[in-house]
């Protein structure tokens, strides 16, 4: 990856961390452990799987009447200090609703002028006083009251950086790189200084992994011919002060860096690994010959594309345990679990077309697992979150999302996870 200023590192680097604030009783309960290895914590949870109630509590959205509670499909959301849900939709602009479900700020507009978005906007990052949004092939800054402040370009060079977090100052983006093979980009993460990337004066991180190839017609890196699924790419997030997780999904283990790039934590979970089995890639075909012939007519290149770039290199001894992960503002996490996906090869299938799960073909539904782990990392219960269900951020125990009901009517939808199940 080109680098600016700064120096990289790569999972697994011992480095200082911070103190966790732990008592003695909290550091050694039963199935969970804490223990210090040269500054860094590490997180032992071996607690037996219990489940946890999930309860809706809260839903924005109508089938019909007033369109400022319409949705025309939900790219992402976010959710402040102050409880309110930020929502970037298809829709002429990004909307900001409070705690209680009523619209109270709009910001951006579609169009070509300042504050505007040509296609719509896409990732939406909140920080002290601020709300980024991306735009293609640019990133805005507005104030908190809605007010355009700036923008600048979302490349630096060959680098397309899409921002992620903001703590300290310092906005966080991740990096995607062309790696000077055709079609082929890396996804990594840097650390910036300064009020915008434009003034970025280090880079304080470099993360391997994240292979994305282009199937000859996206533009540039994108959903679409993500690398194997099999693989299990690493996933990011940040919490509300900065803090970088990264998971490393063959091994499940999630890494906390600070916004200097010491490594502070390392979480882990014993769980239980499902063997790798190559008759999944050959599984994949029906999936996916039913999905790109539902008009009639099936594209064998298509299919035959697919499939080749479906196969991992070199093949996992076991399926990937972290699909994704999802943290709150106060570092708690929410971590979904791949290895619980019933099918196999038609969710590798589904990454490989690059569709996200809302917009699945009923077959294709499953629940969504996540093992839930408070601010101190100790594992608190895995819940089932509804098929038709797509998380998007965590915020104290709830975590929001995008829900379809069945005329496929887009509502916003948080759960709670509760009390353990009887």
């Amino acid at each position: 990856m080109t680098q600016r200023q700064g120096s990289a590192f790569v999972l697994g680097i011992s480095m200082a961390g911070a103190a966790c604030g732990l008592t003695d009783a909290d550091r050694r309960t039963a199935g969970f452990e804490v223990r210090d290895s040269a500054g860094i914590e590490i997180v032992f949870n071996a607690q037996p799987e219990h489940a946890l109630a999930v309860q809706e509590v809260l839903r924005i959205g109508v089938v019909d009447g007033d369109p400022d509670y319409q949705f025309q499909g939900i790219w992402d959301i976010a959710v402040d200090s102050a409880g309110g849900i930020w929502v970037v939709d298809a829709a002429e602009s990004v909307r900001r609703y409070g705690p209680d479900g009523r619209l109270t700020t709009r910001v951006g507009a579609r169009g070509s002028g300042p504050g505007e978005a040509p296609q719509g906007w896409g990732s939406i990052v909140l920080g002290a006083g601020g709300v980024v949004l991306e735009a293609g092939s640019s990133i805005q800054l507005f104030g908190a009251d809605g007010a355009f402040l700036s923008s600048w370009s979302s490349f630096l060079g060959d680098i397309y950086m899409s921002p992620i977090g903001r703590a300290d100052g310092r906005w966080i983006l991740q990096a995607i790189d062309y790696s000077g093979s055709p079609g082929v980009w890396r996804a990594g993460v840097s650390v910036f200084a300064g009020a915008t990337p434009a003034e970025a004066v280090d880079t304080v991180g470099v993360f391997p992994g994240q292979v994305m190839r282009s199937l000859g017609t996206a533009a540039g890196p994108g959903p679409a011919g993500a690398g194997p699924y099999f693989m299990g790419d690493p996933h990011f997030a940040v919490d509300g002060r900065g803090h970088l997780f990264v998971s490393d999904t063959l091994a499940y283990r999630v890494e906390r860096y600070g916004t200097d790039g010491a490594l502070q934590r390392v979480l882990t979970r014993a769980a239980e690994p499902v063997p790798y089995d190559p008759a999944w890639i050959a599984a994949m075909e029906a999936p996916l010959e039913a999905y790109l012939g539902r008009s009639g007519s099936i594209d064998r290149a298509a299919v035959e594309r697919l499939m080749e770039r479906a196969r991992p290199d070199p093949e996992p001894p076991h399926l990937h345990f972290i699909q994704d992960l999802f943290v709150g503002r106060n570092g708690a996490l929410w971590i979904e679990r791949a290895d619980r996906y019933p099918d196999p090869p038609t969710r590798a299938a589904a990454h490989q077309i690059g569709i996200v799960p809302a917009a699945w073909p009923e077959a294709w539904r499953a629940p969504r697992v996540f093992d839930v782990f408070d601010a101190n990392g100790k594992y608190q219960g895995t819940v089932n979150l509804p098929a038709t269900f797509t998380p998007m951020a965590v915020a104290g125990t709830a975590i929001y999302g995008v829900m379809r009901d069945d005329l496929d009517v887009e509502f916003v939808v948080a759960f709670t996870a509760g009390a353990e199940e009887p």
